[in-house]
């Protein structure tokens, strides 16, 4: 996916006029999540199914001194089409332009609906062909963070 693409879909997340909000992980801050002065807090972002990874990094990080805040991560592939195709950008013929592939998200198991840009979609949730439910749910992680910042 094209670096402008990932902007524009996180900016879009962000500014624009979407109800995401329920998508979101809620962020709770321990008092002393952070040893640094210069820090509020240190976030580590983690999929509730990967205990493993959770020890490892804390084992890593506590050998600085680091005690990070755990943020549940979002799991995109648990989520619904529905709810995916709501943080989607809107096709618009006037401001796409270009040969190029775009997709949906589709029920049953999040299949990928491929439609070439054209003006029959116009208004119609489209992503970057190389968009996963991974990489959207760890986008809404990210989000949630910053958000709460």
């Amino acid at each position: 996916m094209s670096k402008f693409l990932l902007i524009l879909i996180t900016s879009s997340v962000i500014f624009g006029n979407y109800n995401y909000d329920r998508l979101l992980s809620e962020v709770i801050i321990d008092d002393n999540c952070s040893f640094m002065d210069c820090f509020d807090c240190i976030y580590l972002i983690n999929l509730d199914e990967r205990k493993d990874r959770l020890k490892k990094s804390k084992a890593a990080l506590g050998k600085f001194h680091i005690n990070p805040q755990r943020v549940k991560a979002i799991n995109g592939w648990s989520l619904s089409a529905q709810a995916i195709n709501q943080i989607a950008l809107n096709y618009s013929a006037e401001t796409m332009v270009g040969s190029q592939w775009a997709m949906s998200f589709q029920e049953p198991n999040l299949t990928k609906q491929f439609e070439f840009l054209h003006s029959s979609i116009d208004g119609c949730p489209v992503f970057s062909c190389h968009m996963t439910p991974g990489a959207i749910g760890c986008l809404l992680s990210h989000i949630s963070i910053l958000k709460h910042a």
